[in-house]
């Protein structure tokens, strides 16, 4: 990942960290319907996450771990997806 798509992805992770979820995707859509909650496993750290979808937009939780002490374990994760959709791996979500 260059730094460019490093900064863009902090910036990214703050917004929605700062906005939350739920409001961020209000924000992004439009939407007033209801938000769909389901808990999720991220398959590489096995861990559980609450994801978020509004007026076809998703989201997960986890963007204070992104600032965090997490980050550099996430941003190994998302440069693996990257390689595994350059490769024709990656399984949607």
């Amino acid at each position: 990942m260059d730094a460019a798509a490093h900064t863009e992805l902090l910036d990214l992770a703050r917004q929605w960290h700062g906005t939350g979820a739920e409001a961020g995707l209000r924000d992004r859509t439009g939407a007033s319907e209801p938000v769909v909650r389901v808990q999720v496993r991220d398959e590489n750290y096995f861990q559980d996450y609450e994801q978020f979808t509004l007026g076809g937009v998703t989201v997960r939780e986890g963007h204070g771990e992104i600032l965090t002490g997490g980050m550099a374990r996430h941003l190994d994760g998302v440069r693996r997806y990257e390689e595994r959709l350059r490769d024709g791996t990656a399984r949607e979500l």
